[in-house]
């Protein structure tokens, strides 16, 4: 588990990196990216959203028992989700109108079956604490069964329609909504251009030193951190707690599910398409969900809470370096001594490059490949995200 965490890195650099490198690319960045925002005069009253597909979806719930089968009630569910979802007012009115409470005598025995059945084989955690949540639950069972069974064009068509309902409903209805992906994103290829340019304009490629200069990438990366963050800090206090991170657990698992089982049909669909938020939330469900599995044991024993409480302390006071010494704050950074920092390249060698890849790693290869590929123009992107995979594994053994 650990390697992926590179690859994390490495993918969510290329594909940024690969949008666009000169221009206004912020004309075009939320249609690329997914539009996230509210509407005021829903929020502040003036207009009266219709609601009749969240009644008919309320309608459907109330009919469920522990008893109902998936089958029974799915397409129902589905259809009045994505009836909902063409509605951005119906959509705003989705999650507050699904927040009733469920009762777990009321939740399919199926479901229950798939959900536990996640958690003990891939660590995933989904919660049924509300219509929303078992809406999601039901379509997310229905959809592994047929992904498995997908063989034909038509099946795994199917298949991709109903996996892009599903993902987009869980971010509609839940925390995940809240996420600015494209404003934080525009404030990194922002930062980015302006790296750029600072270089250009002075002739000269910087230093091998400044490259990786921690205040630099700090500066240039300082908006998606502080986005995951926010959407984390639920009190919003400044401090995030290891409850207030792993209430974030159960939305972001229903991402991964979604998506994995998801990602290989919408590859070969003629109808669906990903944008480059899908990759970023794809992205972050991993992190979110595995977190401290995936530090490397060269860091020491901090957990990825603490490392997201240091690097939020680090953007908010300014700092452009890390404390060493007798520096206030040094031992908090302690695990990021000099012999680890000398010995980085070894260590990512030895733990993340080297290993032959498991099976967690190549679903994420997989999935990762088929929600670039699926986005409009972004072969060259998708390439070099491929051949990076490619470059970490083993050559093959010669006769």
């Amino acid at each position: 588990m650990k390697k992926i965490m590179l690859l994390i890195l490495i993918s969510s650099l290329l594909v940024l990196g690969f949008v666009s490198c000169e221009g206004d690319i912020f004309t075009s960045l939320s249609t690329y990216m997914g539009y996230a925002g509210e509407n005021v005069l829903i929020s502040q009253g003036v207009v009266v959203p219709s609601t009749e597909n969240v009644e008919a979806l309320q309608s459907t719930i109330a009919t469920i028992t522990d008893e109902t089968t998936v089958e029974d009630v799915a397409d129902d569910i589905r259809d009045s989700i994505a009836e909902l979802l063409e509605s951005d007012s119906e959509t705003e009115s989705a999650g507050e109108m699904l927040a009733a409470t469920v009762e777990t005598a009321d939740i399919p025995t199926a479901v229950s079956t798939k959900m536990t059945e996640l958690e003990t084989d891939f660590g995933i955690t989904i919660d049924i604490e509300n219509e929303a949540d078992l809406a999601a639950a039901i379509l997310l069972t229905d959809l592994i069964s047929k992904a498995d069974a997908a063989i034909t064009d038509e099946e795994k068509e199917a298949v991709a329609q109903e996996a892009k309902v599903v993902l987009e409903f869980v971010k509609k209805t839940s925390v995940i909504g809240s996420l600015d992906v494209t404003g934080a994103v525009g404030d990194l290829l922002s930062g980015m251009l302006d790296k750029s340019r600072a270089v250009r304009g002075t002739r000269k490629e910087p230093a091998a030193s400044e490259e990786y200069d921690l205040a630099m990438i700090m500066d240039t990366a300082g908006a998606v951190f502080e986005m995951y963050f926010e959407n984390a800090d639920a009190n919003s206090d400044g401090t995030l707690t290891q409850e207030e991170f792993d209430a974030l657990k159960s939305d972001w698992g229903k991402m991964v599910v979604g998506y994995q089982n998801g990602a290989v049909a919408i590859q070969v669909s003629t109808t669906v398409e990903m944008k480059l938020s899908d990759i970023l939330y794809y992205l972050s469900s991993i992190i979110i969900t595995k977190n401290d599995a995936l530090l490397p044991s060269g860091v020491g024993d901090p957990t990825m809470v603490e490392l997201l409480n240091l690097i939020h302390g680090y953007i908010t006071d300014g700092l452009t370096d890390i404390p060493t010494g007798e520096e206030e704050g040094a031992e908090d950074w302690a695990f990021l001594d000099s012999a680890y920092l000398e010995d980085m390249m070894n260590i990512l060698y030895d733990e993340i490059i080297e290993p032959k890849l498991g099976e967690d790693t190549s679903v994420f290869e997989d999935t990762i490949i088929a929600i670039s590929s699926s986005i409009p123009d972004n072969d060259y992107a998708t390439q070099a995200i491929q051949d990076f995979i490619d470059g970490l594994k083993p050559a093959e053994p010669t006769v």
